[in-house]
């Protein structure tokens, strides 16, 4: 309980900005799916040490027909996915004239999600978790274009959601 207290300290001290946007009709609240988003992002960068304490980080939910026209636009790829990941990684003075690291732009089909999780017999809420855990990464470099990066990446998402889940 006590590291537990400790991580929630340093995330409470992490000056972030995470933009959650909504371009889709859903039948979720969204303070709460907003909240979960906020705090599975801040709690997934915390697990992976990010030492530059300032970040941003976009967040786009859509729907199956929106992220296939983005899918389609900026990767030539004509097909509905689960999650794009769009890094940018550069440092910006932002808010307050801070520098911040900007992470990137993550898009996420929350019709797929809920599909997704519905065929793999899972909660939605933890596939969300496992998709942003999966776009994270992604900003972070990560890919599984070839077999080495997959059980690289995987491995990776492995980790991090057993610790956040046992921290919570």
């Amino acid at each position: 309980m006590k590291e537990y207290k400790v991580w929630v300290e340093s995330i409470k001290k992490m000056k972030k900005m995470i933009e959650v946007n909504f371009d889709c009709k859903m039948n979720f609240n969204k303070k709460d799916l907003k909240e979960f988003i906020v705090k599975s992002v801040k709690g997934i960068l915390q697990i992976l040490e990010n030492k530059n304490k300032n970040f941003y980080v976009s967040i786009l939910l859509t729907n199956n027909e929106k992220i296939r026209k983005i899918n389609s636009q900026y990767r030539n790829v004509d097909k509905e996915t689960n999650v794009l990941s769009f890094a940018q990684n550069e440092e910006r003075m932002l808010y307050e004239l801070r520098k911040y690291f900007i992470l990137g732009d993550i898009v996420i089909s929350i019709e797929k999600i809920l599909s997704e999780a519905e065929q793999q017999q899972k909660k939605f809420w933890d596939h969300l978790l496992h998709m942003l855990t999966h776009s994270i990464l992604h900003l972070f470099g990560y890919d599984h274009q070839n077999d080495l990066e997959a059980k690289k990446m995987y491995k990776k998402e492995k980790d991090i959601l057993t610790k956040f889940i046992k921290r919570y």
